[in-house]
């Protein structure tokens, strides 16, 4: 499967859950005007919630690190460089408003940050280390495992949350993300 399939299909999941959700919202007599309003409730993330995100975000953390640290041209690894600079950021701040959402005590606050903050180090050293028995396509398979977790949390934790939040950007949001899918499938295609 291509990422440009893999991206569509995506796409056509999420439009599946926009029109489940809005016949689900008119089912239980909302009154609708807009096409994507938000018809569930927003509730506080539990501290059991936000560890399973930030589990799910340090092993893709620790995958993109092997798959970076197992590269053996400088060309590749700026590649993977270039794709884990390009969303590092948004995980960071999707996991540290996850915490601070949970109302996570101080010291639960920074044992999370610095899990995360020392998954993609560790995956280095790991990916480095393996590079050298499987001569390559360690890079391969991780760079695989990586995409696979990122698109598992993307689509299983993140956006969801996102686009269930009632502050009326549903629609802004969805231009957004498909936008992210069209730029990250150009990244692919060029690297």
């Amino acid at each position: 499967m291509t990422e440009a399939s893999t991206v569509a299909r995506a796409a056509e999941h999420l439009e599946l859950e926009i029109t489940r959700s809005q016949s689900e919202g008119l089912a239980a007599g909302a009154h609708n005007h807009a096409h994507f309003q938000v018809f569930l409730s927003h509730q506080p993330l539990s501290f059991a919630t936000t560890v399973l995100l930030a589990c799910a975000l340090c092993i893709h953390s620790m995958l993109e690190g092997v798959a970076l640290g197992a590269q053996l041209t400088m060309e590749s690894t700026q590649h993977i460089m270039l794709a884990i600079a390009a969303h590092k950021g948004l995980a960071a701040y999707a996991l540290g408003a996850s915490i601070v959402e949970s109302k996570a005590s101080t010291t639960k606050f920074w044992t999370v940050v610095a899990m995360f903050a020392a998954a993609t180090p560790l995956g280095i050293a790991i990916g480095y280390a393996t590079s050298t028995v499987g001569h390559g396509s360690a890079g391969s398979a991780m760079s695989a495992l990586a995409s696979g977790t990122f698109l598992y949390v993307a689509l299983n934790e993140v956006i969801p949350k996102e686009l269930e939040h009632p502050d009326g950007h549903r629609v802004l949001k969805v231009g957004a993300l498909l936008l992210g899918f069209g730029l990250m499938s150009l990244l692919a295609l060029w690297a």
